[in-house]
């Protein structure tokens, strides 16, 4: 399983729910694709407000490819993808908690160092926090 959550629309689609939300509550599939500091650009096109006729993933520069086990596509770019079928939808105060149940897991050679563990320096993830982005700074053990 994993989770994550999905606000409103802002700025000119406040009032709105944003597409995520309306193509996760329309097909209950989809697919989290986790994204380089090097997309980081092709990322932004893709959370940009456009109309539902445009090719987000032309728009954006990227590859779609078929998933195995969901309608929804994957980002061929993207190092590491998840396709999920919605589990549960819970609503928490304008927010929405969107759980999904991992179907199948794509990850590229290069990234996975064995042992069900990511090579996260090779991966370089970059993360979106409410509009916001951050990229994964110093990696270390614990105890120091």
């Amino acid at each position: 399983m994993l989770c994550f959550s999905i606000g409103p629309g802002v700025g000119e689609r406040t009032g709105t729910e944003k597409d995520t939300f309306v193509n996760i509550k329309a097909i209950g599939e989809f697919v989290v694709n986790v994204v380089p500091a090097s997309l980081g650009n092709q990322m932004h096109v893709t959370a940009e407000n456009v109309e539902e006729t445009i090719d987000e993933f032309k728009r954006a520069g990227v590859t779609p490819v078929e998933s195995r086990s969901v309608r929804a596509k994957r980002v061929k770019e993207a190092p590491i993808q998840m396709e999920c079928r919605l589990e549960q939808m819970i609503s928490l105060g304008s927010d929405w908690l969107i759980i999904g149940r991992v179907t199948h897991y794509h990850i590229q050679e290069d990234v996975y160092l064995g042992d069900y563990k990511v090579d996260l320096d090779r991966l370089s993830p970059l993360g979106r926090l409410a509009g916001n982005y951050s990229e994964v700074g110093e990696i270390f053990t614990l105890p120091r």
